[in-house]
């Protein structure tokens, strides 16, 4: 369901969204299609977490309960919880969908251990919540969205005490768009459309002066959301700048 890796640094990547798992008993019950379902997850993201020897990567999908809503929010029951999808063929009953609650709170209190161990080794963590977006949403033959609305890289910052982590928020921002992707820069931006989900904002909250936590939304950029065909180059680029951006990081926080 999920995977929890222990290392030695200060810095952890996690992969909530890239799950695509759903337990039978409640696949059953569902109307919408695996391609719909696939559009909507991050596949391919947990392939990112190897930039740290730390890793959270979650097997679940977000259709069967989703780590970055809050709690009583966690399953998608409405169209207009999930982007006015048509979900449900007959909904969960009471008893499924508290099981799936359970698998929930199990994971924040996995989660709170996992944190606790490693705060015990270094004063200050640093974690790489990873997504991607899709940015293609009229159709595989429409035009793209607006590219204004839609940077390549947002780092979502808005669930943490931004003047306590002022310094490495600069350098995290600075070292992504300073990066070199083909011959140009990304277009970076912070707090554009997706600025932090339940994730960061219940680290924050358990573990205000010891754990800051960049939510980090691909667009997606290296591959066709459509068909789910993966682009090799693009994304071996990404995972490079990546990479290059948590070395700076760990830098920063070994000093």
């Amino acid at each position: 369901m999920w995977k929890f890796v222990s290392g030695k640094s200060p810095l952890i990547a996690t992969a909530i969204h890239s799950g695509h798992d759903i337990d039978p008993n409640i696949l059953k019950l569902m109307k919408i299609s695996e391609n719909v379902r696939l559009r909507e997850e991050d596949p391919f993201i947990e392939k990112l977490t190897d930039i740290s020897d730390n890793r959270i990567i979650v097997n679940a999908s977000r259709f069967w309960f989703d780590l970055n809503r809050p709690a009583g929010k966690e399953i998608y029951l409405e169209p207009n919880d999930a982007w006015n999808l048509d979900i449900w063929e007959k909904k969960p009953d009471s008893e499924i969908l508290e099981k799936s609650k359970n698998h929930y709170r199990k994971f924040y209190q996995v989660l709170k251990n996992y944190l606790d161990e490693l705060i015990r080794i270094h004063d200050q963590i640093v974690i790489f919540d990873l997504h991607s977006y899709n940015h293609h949403r009229l159709g595989k033959d429409a035009p793209f969205d607006d590219p204004t609305q839609n940077p390549e890289l947002i780092v979502g910052t808005s669930n943490m005490n931004e003047m306590r982590w002022k310094e490495i928020v600069s350098l995290v921002i600075k070292s992504f768009s300073d990066a070199d992707y083909f011959g140009r820069k990304l277009d970076v931006r912070k707090n554009v459309k997706y600025p932090g989900g339940n994730f960061a904002r219940w680290i924050h909250n358990h573990f205000p002066k010891s754990v800051c936590v960049f939510s980090i939304e691909l667009k997606k950029i290296f591959m066709d959301e459509w068909t789910g065909i993966l682009d090799p180059e693009n994304f071996a680029q990404l995972h490079i700048i990546l990479r290059s951006v948590a070395n700076d990081v760990l830098a920063f926080l070994q000093n």
